[in-house]
């Protein structure tokens, strides 16, 4: 990950050991939480682990802002870092709305299919 490169060669000042330390845990923790979400059970679940990501990228960014700003890291590294981190957070959050509108769907589908079907009578057959 390009962001451990980072933080090992951010400034050793105070403020750059806390933020080595939330980036560190902003940028980790939107890696693990996608691997979970690609693990999910169910497009619920799915969607919920994909609202962490899209949290933990916009943390991220947040880190990666500060850095820029303070003049804490390599600015060209923490502008292409930004911008993928700015990238992550789109595409989850595309994702996230795919999946919902799709479970919608295919709720909403189930419901005209269970209305629309034929009651049966108590031999089975339909009416």
């Amino acid at each position: 990950m390009d962001v451990v490169s980072l933080c090992i060669a951010l400034a050793q000042s105070e403020v750059g050991r806390v933020v080595k330390s939330q980036l560190l845990r902003a940028a980790t923790g939107t890696a693990a939480n996608y691997r979970a979400a690609c693990r999910s059970r169910s497009a619920r679940e799915f969607a919920a682990r994909l609202s962490v990501c899209i949290e933990e990228a916009d943390e991220a960014e947040l880190w990666l802002d500060v850095i820029e700003t303070n003049s804490l890291g390599p600015v060209d590294t923490v502008r292409r870092l930004r911008s993928e981190a700015t990238q992550l957070r789109a595409i989850f959050a595309r994702s996230r709305t795919t999946v919902l509108e799709n479970a919608a769907s295919r709720k909403g589908g189930q419901s005209r299919k269970r209305r629309n079907a034929q009651p049966e009578t108590s031999d089975g057959e339909s009416t």
